[in-house]
């Protein structure tokens, strides 16, 4: 019988991988140096709904021969749970965990009460933040672990973090690019900015993967793009480090509000740059305001600019911002977060 199996989303098949993928990948990765290699069963769900009997026979083999099995699927995914519930009561020895990636799963559970019977018999849940957990506490789950979001980053050196001496300030975007995410905003907030100083004195980057049914939509946003603004490309999420140290401040302007830790604002305090974002569900757990970044109120997007400015403006307290981003980031080091789920698969 092997140790643990993960079902989750590796994008094994595609160079370039989201936030869930990164994850999925990491926690993985943290395993097999705890466990030993020959003891991690990694089953794929990248694009699961082109063969979803595989997925089932797969997880149903999973649960048959491993002690512990570990899902990081989205809310397709989640359907499967029931079935593989059943299966572990009948094999009786394996334990079942649930890492959440992201702050949906609250929305979801509201609206399907047989899975959220079905979460409740899990060995644990691993949730990002404590919005999440508490809201799941109150609807009577007792097996809600909080375990945050992170990377395997080197965070830079606090000897070369300096004060900004330059009269330009250089903004980015680094998440997928899609409407939701805000990447309009941030573009009209420079351009905004620009006009309203009668020079260029912000420029903005974008950097992401463009969401495939949002191709036609950025390809006409970049159509209105001035010489300040560049769509900068795709780069690997462990080179973040390297591209993001070079910015005043990164820009995170969400519409979804169920965003839970962000892998966005870890590059960030890795990077020591501050964030400006909308204050999303789970805001406060993330960013500490004032502190490692500046908040403004969720939909009102309009307040982007005045937030960019603010920070512009107060270089003394910019850089006691980009201090603490580096504290900050040693909350979300990989091996001291995967501890948690590693203390429990015993």
């Amino acid at each position: 019988m092997g140790k643990v199996a993960v079902i989750g989303k590796y994008n094994t098949k595609v160079g370039i991988a989201d936030g869930q993928a990164v994850k999925t990948r990491i926690i993985t990765k943290e395993l097999k140096k705890y466990f030993g290699e020959s003891e991690i069963t990694e089953i794929d769900t990248y694009n699961w709904r082109k063969n979803p009997l595989k997925l089932f026979n797969e997880s149903i083999k999973a649960v048959r021969k491993n002690k512990h099995v570990i899902f990081m699927t989205d809310e397709g995914g989640i359907k499967i749970f029931p079935w593989l519930l059943r299966f572990a009561k009948v094999f009786k020895k394996t334990k079942l965990h649930y890492v959440v990636v992201g702050g949906w799963l609250i929305h979801f559970l509201k609206k399907h009460s047989f899975i959220r019977s079905c979460l409740k018999k899990f060995s644990g849940i691993y949730v990002e933040t404590t919005v999440m957990k508490n809201a799941l506490d109150n609807m009577g789950f007792d097996n809600i672990v909080l375990m945050p979001n992170f990377k395997t980053l080197q965070p830079i050196n606090t000897k070369n973090v300096k004060k900004h001496s330059e009269n330009t300030f250089r903004f980015c975007t680094f998440s997928r690019i899609m409407k939701k995410k805000g990447i309009d905003d941030a573009v009209e907030a420079i351009k905004e900015i620009n006009k309203l100083k009668g020079e260029k004195i912000c420029s903005l980057d974008i950097y992401g993967q463009v969401e495939p049914n949002e191709t036609e939509w950025f390809e006409n946003l970049k159509k209105s793009f001035t010489s300040e603004i560049n769509y900068a490309g795709v780069i690997e999420y462990d080179q973040s480090v390297n591209i993001l140290k070079n910015y005043y401040g990164i820009l995170f302007p969400t519409e979804f509000y169920t965003e839970g830790v962000p892998g966005t604002v870890i590059d960030a305090y890795a990077s020591a740059v501050p964030v400006i974002a909308s204050k999303w569900e789970s805001y406060s757990d993330v960013i500490t305001e004032g502190e490692t970044g500046i908040g403004y109120e969720f939909g009102r997007q309009e307040m982007l600019k005045e937030k960019i400015l603010s920070l512009i403006n107060n270089r003394e307290a910019h850089y006691q911002m980009k201090l603490n981003c580096l504290k900050k980031a040693d909350e979300y080091l990989p091996e001291k977060v995967t501890a948690i789920l590693l203390t429990r698969l015993s």
